[in-house]
Order: C-alpha cells, then sequence, then structure tokens
C-alpha cells in the first residue's frame, strides 16, 4: 500500500488522535494507533516512524494550519493546541448541539475536574454566536437542566482532626487513569490517627451509595489483588511516572457483576439468596432489583414458596446470586421488615442477631 496514496487516510486519523482532550499520546502512540488503523483496511500495509514525522509537518503547514505542541518531560505527549478543533469536524444539528450542551452540564456536576478545562472552551463556543457549534438564534427557550444526579459533596467535609481530604483527588485520579500513570496516595481511614501511604496503579473510579472509590492495584503486590479506597479518606495524591504503570490484570467487569456495591471478597464464592419481600415493597424491588442476578419465582414455584412459608402469604419471593459482603448485609437491613431471607442460614442467623440486638438496645432506653 503506497504511503501517499494513504496520506489522507493518515491526516484524518492523526487529526482525531491529537483533537480527543481525553487522552494522551506520544510519537510512538501515533505511530501505532495509525499502523494498526491501516491495517485494519489492509493487513499488508507499511508504516515508517519517518513518514509520520513528515505527516506531522504536513498537519501544521499550509493549507492545514493546526498548531501542534508537545506536554510533559520524558517522551512528551503531543497533540492540537487547541483540541475543540480538527481538520474534518462537521456542523451539528440543532438536537446534536443540545444534547452535547447536556453533556457539558452533566459533566461539570464533577467537581474539581482539573482534566476538563477543555468543556469550558466548548461551552464558550456554544455561546459563541460566530462558532459553528452555537445556535443561530441563542438557546431554545426554557432550556434548562435535563439530567441532574446524587453526589457527595466530599470535598467540604472536615475529618475529626480537621485534616482536610485532597480537594483535587477526583481529578489527578481521572488524569493518572487516562494516561495510565501509577500514583502515591497517603491514605486515613476513620477513627485511626495513623497515615498509610499506598503506591498503586489506578483503574476505574467507581461511585456507590452517593460515595467514590478508586479501585486499583497495589505496588508489589500479587497481579490479581485489587483494593478500593474512598476517594474522601485520601489526604494527599501524586503521581509517581518513575514506576511503571502495570494495566489491570482482572475482569473488573465481571468481578462487580458478581457483587453489591465496592467491596470484593476473594476468599469467598458466589450463593444464592432467597428472600421474601412484601407485596407493598415488590413493586418496588422489581423495578430497582438489589442485584443484577435477582428473578422473581413464578408459578408453581412462587406457590411452593408459599406453602412452605405460609405466614409470609402476602409477600413475594425472589431470589439473587451474589457474593456476600457488607454491602449486601447493609441493603438487606435497609429494607427493615419489608425483606425477610429464607436462606442460608448464615445470612438469615446474622440479620436475625444483628435485630436482636437492635431490639434489646431500644428495649434499655429509659427516660431519666
Amino acid at each position: 500500500m503506497p504511503q501517499n496514496k494513504n496520506a489522507l487516510l493518515r491526516y484524518r486519523i492523526l487529526d482525531e488522535l491529537l483533537s480527543d482532550p481525553t487522552r494522551r499520546y506520544t510519537r510512538k502512540d501515533l505511530y501505532n494507533c495509525v499502523l494498526r488503523q491501516l491495517r485494519s483496511i489492509d493487513d499488508t500495509a507499511s508504516l515508517s516512524k519517518r513518514t509520520i514525522e513528515k505527516d506531522l509537518h504536513d498537519l501544521q503547514d499550509r493549507p492545514f494550519g493546526m498548531e501542534i505542541v508537545e506536554e510533559g518531560s520524558g517522551e512528551k505527549y503531543v497533540k492540537y493546541a487547541d483540541q475543540s478543533q480538527s481538520l474534518f469536524s462537521h456542523p451539528l444539528s440543532e438536537d446534536e448541539k443540545v444534547l452535547l450542551r447536556e453533556v457539558l452540564n452533566t459533566l461539570g456536576q464533577f467537581d474539581g475536574l482539573d482534566t476538563f478545562d477543555w468543556l469550558e472552551s466548548l461551552q464558550e463556543k456554544l455561546n459563541d454566536p460566530d462558532s459553528v457549534l452555537s445556535f443561530p438564534y441563542g438557546y431554545p427557550s426554557g432550556y434548562g437542566k435535563i439530567i441532574s444526579f446524587s453526589k457527595n459533596p466530599y470535598l467540604n467535609n472536615l475529618s475529626e482532626e480537621g485534616t482536610r481530604p485532597v480537594a483535587n483527588a477526583l481529578s489527578l485520579l481521572f488524569s493518572a487513569i487516562s494516561s495510565g500513570t501509577t500514583v502515591s496516595i497517603d491514605y486515613k481511614k476513620f477513627n485511626d490517627p495513623a497515615l498509610k501511604q499506598f503506591v498503586v496503579y489506578p483503574y476505574l473510579l467507581k461511585q456507590y451509595n452517593d460515595r467514590w472509590y478508586l479501585i486499583c492495584g497495589l505496588h508489589d503486590a500479587d497481579p490479581d489483588f485489587i483494593m478500593n479506597l474512598p476517594l474522601d479518606r485520601m489526604m494527599l495524591v501524586e503521581k509517581v511516572p518513575g514506576i511503571s504503570f502495570i494495566p489491570c490484570q482482572v475482569d473488573l467487569q465481571d468481578r462487580f457483576s458478581k457483587i453489591i456495591g465496592v467491596t470484593y471478597n476473594a476468599d469467598k464464592e458466589e450463593i444464592k439468596i432467597v428472600f421474601a419481600v412484601s407485596n407493598r415493597k415488590a413493586p418496588y424491588i422489581k423495578t430497582k432489583p438489589l442485584h443484577e442476578s435477582q428473578r422473581e419465582f413464578i408459578h408453581a414455584e412462587q406457590e411452593q414458596w408459599k406453602r412452605k412459608y405460609p405466614m409470609l402469604g402476602d409477600y413475594t419471593f425472589f431470589e439473587i446470586e451474589c457474593i456476600p459482603n457488607n454491602e449486601l448485609m447493609s441493603t438487606l437491613f435497609s429494607y427493615d421488615k419489608e425483606i425477610v431471607v429464607i436462606s442460608p442460614e448464615e445470612i438469615r442467623s446474622s440479620i436475625f442477631n444483628e435485630l436482636k440486638k437492635q431490639l434489646d438496645l431500644y428495649s434499655s432506653i429509659r427516660e431519666i
């Protein structure tokens, strides 16, 4: 495949990479990406690093005139100076502009994401009447926020000693994950005066119950060992580019499909949990399952369970299969008498004992 024949295709690929504000590419990355895409079209395609260098020069020269800059130390990252520009961009439809604005508003709800400075540039262009991104007559009348979600304003929280969690942890970790950079974290548990330091490979930012967690691998530990660290207990987050980043060795999506929340107990197996839900709460549980494996017993199975437990005749029986953890127990407790666990015995006994302790505590309260 002649090099000159593919010049336009290479320009398109490079243009897409250099204008991507969510990723960082070195010259080596650009070469590998372009070669990979060329070979997806023709597996005999070849490419030299000199050709990529010439393409980068051409993109900066007339008639393109795109300004390319380098950032970082050591092996530098290459990108467009203005990543909101692209050689091959197309005008957006009015519906696309409305959707884009809502996406920007939604992302803007993440406090402290310095990594998303480019959002402001896009928002300015949406407001600029001379920009191809702008609405010709302003935003549609009455247009306001369409999507809102719950968040924990942990940035305003103080620990019991008055030390403040690092304010831009979400931003720093987002950047570290997207660039594949090892980080050092000073971490402080609740009610523990000792400050611990972890060097980790950040893999995923996950929100659960209005709290953000970093899912990461521990430096110099078993590659299969995965930690979860709540961001609101992080006192310091620093990038450690001197320690090579090791990609995640486990399937995180599969791992989280087996649990409720973020705590994965590697020494435990998945178990089936049968529970009954009051008919008053059953419609809610049907539409908001406790776990993705949840299923409702139907027809003969449902009647069989009701005959076995006649005291639960006005309850509906369900089943989930997951690895037990604290989040599972908290979820079951949160429904109080609306959920009754049938099996396994271990889970039912644990709930019974905790409820008995609570009942004893309430019984012991007397006015003085």
